[in-house]
């Protein structure tokens, strides 16, 4: 395989081959279950002793089949933006979707996982958990000032993209490569301007 740029890989046949971040990405969220703690099941503690157990099995099958569903679905929007003449939007469209819709399939496992946690094993959780306590009056500062950091510089760019996005040209140069080279530019949209790195 040779690198393409920005819109994917291509065969030494020149056929366009999927692009890789999905299959990532994919790959981590299948694997997010099978690093986590011995008895902790998608934020729920359901003891090690049921850790083991057929509910369990038929949550990561859930979680499994999820995923897959998750992973066809992102490539099939994907390479659909990419066919209709937007590779990099597609390109990226593609991860996003992943990304998006992900939580909200660990929300649906995280709401199975509580139902066969014992009496016993949410006890022990109970026992187990540390209290998150701020001792001091205005303890959570740093957090709310980091967090209104983060949301301002996401508004900022995305006024400054808006307010600029007449005045530029009809093609972007698009970078892609680590060392600062540019691929091939991408027709101005405002979904390439918004999140292509440039």
């Amino acid at each position: 395989m040779a690198a393409d740029g920005p819109d994917g890989w291509r065969s030494a046949r020149g056929e366009r081959v999927p692009d890789l971040r999905v299959f990532l990405v994919g790959g981590i969220l299948l694997l997010y279950p099978r690093i986590s703690r011995r008895g902790l099941v998608f934020g729920t503690y359901v003891g090690e002793v049921l850790a083991e157990s057929d509910a369990v099995r038929d949550l990561l099958a859930f979680w499994t089949r999820g995923c897959l569903v998750l992973m066809a679905l992102s490539l099939v929007v994907g390479l659909g933006i990419s066919a209709a003449g937007q590779p990099v939007t597609g390109n990226l469209t593609g991860t996003a979707v992943l990304l998006l819709s992900a939580p909200f399939l660990y929300l649906a496992t995280y709401l199975r996982a509580r139902a066969p946690a014992p009496r016993v094993a949410a006890r022990q959780a109970e026992l187990a958990a540390a209290p998150l306590e701020v001792d001091e009056r205005g303890g959570d500062r740093f957090a709310k000032l980091a967090l209104a950091v983060c949301v301002l510089t996401a508004l900022g760019t995305v006024v400054h993209a808006l307010v600029r996005y007449e005045s530029l040209p009809q093609r972007i140069p698009t970078v892609f490569q680590l060392i600062g080279l540019t691929d091939e530019p991408s027709t101005r949209s405002l979904a390439a301007v918004l999140y292509v790195p440039s």
